[in-house]
């Protein structure tokens, strides 16, 4: 059974217009959201433009830290981007390569949702334009439905959204971002364990399973790296009777191909738990 606790959507609005047709149609998603749903929309105004040599010498500024903490907090992103010049704004690039900066980026994997008010093609270049920029994060976008509101000034009076079928549009978006969501909050329980011998790795699957975890076990390197997909796992258990060259490969590998996936060496199943959580926490 799929947990169901309050789930928080962070909206980020890539337009600063106090009458933004892109921020009131986030307020129009959070009254149309479940129960089980709340909308934040961020700040993203007072971000200075990225500067490699600033964030070297100075570190993140307050308002870059307010943003990666609120987005590293939220379970969702729902991004509404007007359309300018054929592509999104350049607050709202600014604000994701700010998020994006090493050395743990809270975009990575993070379920989002994007759509968009403005001109007659409903922002379809801007968005098209995001998910370029959502791949190379590795957000984890919802593909279907598309919302793409054309003609806001027919759609919005006095900041509110009136038009039904739109709204309609809203809801069934914001119903598979959370159906996304849930999807990917099932697998960061699940935990793959790699060891040396059977009895061993049945030994600590079983445990594992006894702790709350879905673990899956396998005895060998080459069986983990065909399991080992971004997102797949929320860590890699590897046990004490795993060579230091298997190690080495599948330490590399998850570098590489699944950043998100805590790695976790263990000699002993003795302090299983405590040193997994403990690994889940830090990632």
């Amino acid at each position: 059974m799929v947990e169901t606790t309050q789930l928080r959507i962070l909206g980020i609005s890539g337009s600063l217009r106090r009458a933004s047709y892109n921020t009131a149609t986030l307020r129009a998603a959070a009254k149309v959201m479940p129960d089980d749903m709340s909308l934040e929309i961020a700040e993203i105004g007072d971000l200075p433009h990225f500067n490699e040599d600033d964030e070297r010498e100075h570190g993140f500024p307050a308002s870059v830290v307010r943003l990666r903490d609120q987005i590293d907090g939220a379970d969702a992103l729902l991004v509404a981007t007007p359309e300018y010049n054929f592509s999104v704004t350049g607050v709202l690039k600014n604000a994701i390569d700010w998020a994006s900066r090493p050395p743990r980026s809270p975009l990575n994997l993070k379920p989002a949702a994007v759509l968009g008010a403005g001109g007659r093609l409903g922002t379809a270049r801007a968005q098209a334009h995001f998910r370029d920029i959502a791949l190379h994060s590795d957000l984890r976008m919802v593909q279907k439905p598309e919302v793409l509101i054309s003609d806001p000034w027919d759609k919005f009076e006095a900041g509110r959204l009136i038009d039904d079928r739109t709204l309609d549009q809203i809801r069934r978006l914001v119903l598979a971002l959370r159906g996304l969501t849930l999807r990917i909050r099932a697998t960061r329980r699940r935990v793959l364990v790699v060891g040396g011998h059977p009895a061993t790795t049945r030994r600590v699957t079983t445990e594992l399973r006894e702790l709350g975890y879905e673990p899956v076990g396998v005895v060998d390197d080459e069986s983990a790296l065909e399991l080992l997909n971004p997102g797949s796992f929320a860590a890699l258990l590897i046990g004490g009777g795993v060579d230091d060259a298997s190690r080495a490969t599948l330490a590399a590998y998850v570098t590489r191909h699944a950043p998100s996936t805590a790695v976790v060496e263990v000699e002993s199943p003795d302090s299983l738990h405590a040193v997994l959580e403990g690994a889940l926490d830090r990632g």
